[in-house]
């Protein structure tokens, strides 16, 4: 029943996102939407699905000076009795280029609508990033900032460096992430952690994205993460709209 509950958030999502979408054309903002079938949602190392399938909404608008705001809603399935199924996220910033450099600042609200508020799921993320344009190489190093993680786990950082190799319809993309938190046993022990990816995405048509990528993570399968942190192939499609 509530599987059933989540397909229909994730399905009035896309409805109101699309029915009050600006015009894509305007000269000073664009409003994208994409939906996405994920075959697990994997995120700095750990699966937030418990091996399980993810489909995702990402709706965004930006303008032309640099400004952005978005909202993401994901599946989510964790071992806390069922407490949280969805995840929805905030979020706004400033994303700047100049010639082959960009940088960004934005705050990010992660928000699991269904958990118990005792649980203290939601939390705040400061984005900084900065990158620049090899061409074709494209890199960048960014850290997310937390006053206070997931769970109530104190203050923590993700650090990331990511690069991507445009080759016509397709583009390969790589990270290496380093996550850092304060109170480890608040956030169910694990670990300070590394996790890693490589991946390919294919644009068969316009408004179609192919992904399939490989992640991996430095936690102790056996004593630190059993069955969520292993490494594994993830593979999805998205659709723009």
């Amino acid at each position: 029943m509530r599987y059933i509950l989540k397909i229909r958030l994730l399905y009035l999502f896309c409805i109101i996102t699309s029915a009050y979408s600006p015009d894509a054309h305007a000269d000073d903002f664009v409003w994208v939407n994409n939906v996405t079938f994920l075959s697990e949602y994997y995120s700095r190392g750990v699966s937030q699905t418990r091996e399980l399938p993810a489909p995702q909404i990402t709706s965004y608008v930006y303008n032309d000076f640099g400004l952005y705001a978005g909202a993401f809603l994901s599946r989510v399935e964790f071992f806390d009795n069922d407490e949280a199924d969805a995840e929805f996220d905030f979020y706004f910033g400033l994303n700047k280029f100049y010639k082959n450099f960009n940088y960004r600042a934005g705050l990010i609200y992660y928000t699991y609508p269904n958990a118990d508020s005792t649980l203290n799921y939601n939390f705040l993320e400061y984005d900084l990033a900065v990158g620049y344009n090899f061409n074709p190489v494209k890199a960048e190093a960014s850290v997310k900032i937390s006053p206070n993680y997931f769970a109530g786990s104190g203050f923590e950082t993700y650090s990331k460096l990511e690069l991507k190799l445009p080759i016509n319809q397709f583009e390969i993309q790589g990270h290496f992430a380093r996550r850092e938190i304060e109170d480890n046993n608040a956030f169910f022990g694990f670990p300070d952690n590394n996790d890693w990816s490589i991946g390919v995405s294919y644009k068969p048509y316009d408004k179609t994205t192919l992904h399939l990528k490989y992640v991996d993570s430095s936690f102790d399968e056996k004593r630190e993460c059993i069955d969520l942190c292993s490494g594994r192939l993830i593979a999805g499609i998205g659709f723009d709209f």
